[in-house]
Parts: C-alpha cells; sequence; structure tokens
C-alpha cells in the first residue's frame, strides 16, 4: 500500500504559516518567542508577498493623549453603525501605539518628528490617528523572522487544510513552478493569506480569498465574512494607485465626488458610496478617479498632519520611478 511520502514531499513542522505578507511574517516573529519549529509556505516570495508590500500604506494609531472610550462611542455610533466587533475594535485600539513602536523595533522605518517620536496625521474626526510605514516595510521583518530561526518554503501554494478529529493537523498544497505535491504535517496552522478582494485592483491582486475558502471547507464557521471582502467600483485612470476619493467622475466628465460628499467624511463615506450605486444604476458609468497631476490624498483620506511625512511610500505619484528603485532583492532563493 502506498503511504503518505509517495505523493509528494512530506514536512514537518510545530507551527504551519500559510502566507509570507506581514500577517505571516509577523505570526512567525511572535510564535519564535516560544521554542517551537515555526515555517513560512508562501505561493509567491516571501517578504514581497501580500499587499503590504504593494503600497506601504497607512494605520490607525491611538496615542497615548487620545481617549479610548471617546473614539470607541464615535466609531461604533458613525462608521461601524453597531456592526463591527466592538471587543476586538477596543482590543486593537488599545494596543495600536505598542504595536506601531514594536514595528520600529523590528526595523520598519516609520515617520517621526523632529524628537525622534512617531509621527501622525489626525484623522478628520479629529479622535485619533494616522501613521504609515516604509513600502519596504516586509524586508526588516523578514529578517527578523529569519534571524530568530524561522523557516521559509516558497513557490508553493497550500490549497486545502488536513483535518482529524476535527483538527487541523496540516496542509496540502503544490509547487506552482514545477507542479509537485506538497504536505505540511503541523500542530498549529495559521492562515496568514489574506482577504478577498479578487479583481478589485492590481495593486491587492494577491488577496485572493484562498485561505477563507480552505477555512471553509475544512469545516471553519463564517463571521462577518462581507467586511473581509472588497471590490472596486471605480477605475483609475493612468496608474494603478490608490483612489483619492474627491476626484471620483462619471461617464459624463462630472465630479461625482462634490455631489454626494460635499463635507470632510473620517472614514468611507456611505453618501458618496450610495451615490456611485446611483450613477452606475442610472447608467452614467463607468466611474473614473481622475486626481490633477502631483495630487496628494487630502483629509478625506489621510488626515492632515503638522509637517510632511517623509517615507519611500510617499502618495506622490511623481515618486512612481522612486519607489520601485528602491526595491532591492530578496535574501531568500525559491525553493
Amino acid at each position: 500500500m502506498a503511504g503518505i511520502e509517495d505523493l509528494g514531499a512530506v514536512i514537518q513542522t510545530d507551527v504551519l504559516i500559510i502566507g509570507g505578507g506581514i500577517g505571516g511574517i509577523v505570526a512567525a516573529i511572535k510564535a519564535k518567542e516560544y521554542p517551537v519549529d515555526v515555517l513560512i509556505v508562501e505561493r509567491e516570495t516571501t517578504g514581497w508577498a501580500g499587499k503590504a508590500s504593494k503600497g506601504g500604506g497607512a494605520f490607525l494609531v491611538l496615542t497615548p493623549e487620545e481617549d479610548l472610550a471617546t473614539v470607541m462611542e464615535y466609531h461604533v455610533n458613525n462608521i461601524g453603525f453597531y456592526l463591527e466587533d466592538q471587543e476586538l475594535l477596543s482590543s486593537y485600539l488599545s494596543q495600536s501605539y505598542g504595536l506601531a513602536e514594536q514595528l520600529d523595533d523590528w526595523g520598519v522605518k516609520l515617520p517621526k518628528d523632529e524628537l525622534g517620536n512617531l509621527d501622525v496625521a489626525k484623522n478628520p474626526a479629529g479622535m485619533w490617528s494616522l501613521t504609515g510605514p516604509d513600502l519596504n516595510m516586509l524586508f526588516p521583518l523578514r529578517d527578523k523572522a529569519l534571524e530568530m530561526g524561522a523557516k521559509v518554503v516558497n513557490k508553493v501554494e497550500l490549497v486545502d487544510l488536513i483535518t482529524q478529529d476535527d483538527r487541523v493537523i496540516g496542509a496540502v498544497g503544490f509547487n506552482v513552478i514545477d507542479g509537485n505535491f506538497h504536505i505540511i504535517k503541523a500542530k498549529a496552522t495559521i492562515l496568514a493569506n489574506g482577504g478577498c478582494n479578487f479583481r478589485s485592483r492590481r495593486l491587492w491582486a494577491a488577496g485572493t480569498g484562498d485561505g477563507i475558502a480552505a477555512a471553509y471547507r475544512a469545516g471553519a464557521e463564517m463571521r462577518n465574512a462581507e467586511f473581509g471582502n472588497s471590490c472596486c467600483d471605480v477605475l483609475i485612470k493612468d496608474t494603478e494607485y490608490m483612489a483619492d476619493r474627491r476626484f471620483i467622475f462619471n461617464a459624463l466628465g462630472e465630479n461625482i465626488s462634490k455631489r454626494y460628499e460635499p463635507g470632510t467624511e473620517p472614514d468611507i463615506s456611505l453618501s458618496l458610496v450610495l451615490g456611485m450605486d446611483r450613477e452606475i444604476r442610472e447608467g452614467r458609468g463607468p466611474l473614473y478617479e481622475d486626481a490633477p497631476p502631483g495630487n496628494l490624498p487630502g483629509p478625506s483620506m489621510f488626515g492632515e498632519s503638522t509637517r510632511p511625512w517623509v517615507m519611500s511610500c510617499s502618495i506622490n505619484p511623481k515618486n512612481a520611478s522612486r519607489r520601485s528603485s528602491r526595491l532591492r532583492a530578496p535574501t531568500i532563493s525559491p525553493q
């Protein structure tokens, strides 16, 4: 009788992490704080994979001067509309500033003020702040994980979880280059291969929802899945850059942003989303984002800062060539 070894390459580990983007790499770092074997398996190349390496981006932080209770009340009432997980939101907010400091300790470049403190931009609501990492943020994180002893297998896509007695005991998949089958046995498995943003934009093409599908097939219960997925209803002219919602036009060349969002809102504008739907239904699509040359996203997107951030992930499209030239070759050879 054929054994499992006859099906393909078999690897054993304590902790299997599926996905070599920011979630997977940080999970590896935290797991290696304990005396366990950790393996990251990535279908592309760890350190280049996922969404964080495509745009750097910005994330919410609650500074020591900002009040958790005030932000929670405002967010739940005016942004989440009581649909969000309030305990999870509270946990994230209370830890967010410390998490930013942790990224800094691990070598990720973050904007700093003249005193060397974390530089932030106030959200338009004025109750919380935003900051943003360097475009190359995954390289120091990957190096940290490797330094701590995490192992990496690249170019292998794990497509299904192995279960036994209602427990996940690993995953199976194939090498995307030569097609060879792989079986990974693990005591614990972490899914860190993103949400579902398929075809929403090339920037987020990595988010194909394969981890969500694998978990569902293995028997996981789905909760609030609609909030982890997204689609793109706006085409971006002449670029694959983050849209600025102040400059959304319909097929007639009319700026519908001014029509449906006359003021500044602290998060995604519900009135603008409903307005976009109306434009499409009434035959004035497709919709385009067409920002002026050299435009920087305004307060409706990232808030106000007392001074410009000096980051390689600058939102200025003029920096596109500088952004790409700063990427360096990965130190991990493809498997």
